[in-house]
């Protein structure tokens, strides 16, 4: 999911800098410039390529509402809306996970009384043993790094 902000962003410059230009957007306008590639990147950059193709193409189904092929002045300022709010979205959850997973290496920590990065019923309290029973996720008794989110 690191990489999605990154692309929103990409996505936010790119429709920026076509909205201080003629007013439309095309999907070729979406197309960084590219220079050489080495040659052991190129199949790489193939693949990549593609992938952006594919979702440049999903972008403008969603956004061209016209379905002119280009995005008009009041579509861009749609798509930019749509995608800051999933940028934020996306961050949201990510920090979430982060935090979910700080809470649940600490928990392992504090109650793994024998040392060996797993923690079962015995080693913590009933109380907590009952609020931990949503941390593990694979729902095999113990919660253990095979439980991180």
């Amino acid at each position: 999911m690191k990489i999605a902000p990154f692309v929103l962003a990409s996505l936010l410059a790119s429709f920026a800098a076509v909205g201080a230009g003629v007013g439309t957007a095309r999907a070729d306008d979406l197309n960084p410039p590219s220079g050489p590639v080495p040659a052991a990147r190129a199949e790489h950059r193939a693949e990549h390529r593609a992938e952006r193709q594919a979702f440049r193409q999903m972008m403008m189904q969603r956004f061209d509402a016209n379905g002119d092929g280009r995005l008009e002045p009041r579509e861009r300022k749609h798509a930019i809306k749509a995608l800051r709010r999933m940028a934020r979205q996306l961050a949201r959850q990510e920090r979430r996970g982060e935090r979910g997973a700080r809470m649940q290496e600490k928990l392992i920590r504090k109650y793994d009384l024998n040392h060996d990065g797993v923690v079962d019923q015995n080693e913590m309290p009933p109380g907590v043993a009952r609020r931990l029973q949503r941390l593990d996720r694979n729902r095999d008794g113990w919660v253990d790094g095979a439980d991180q989110p």
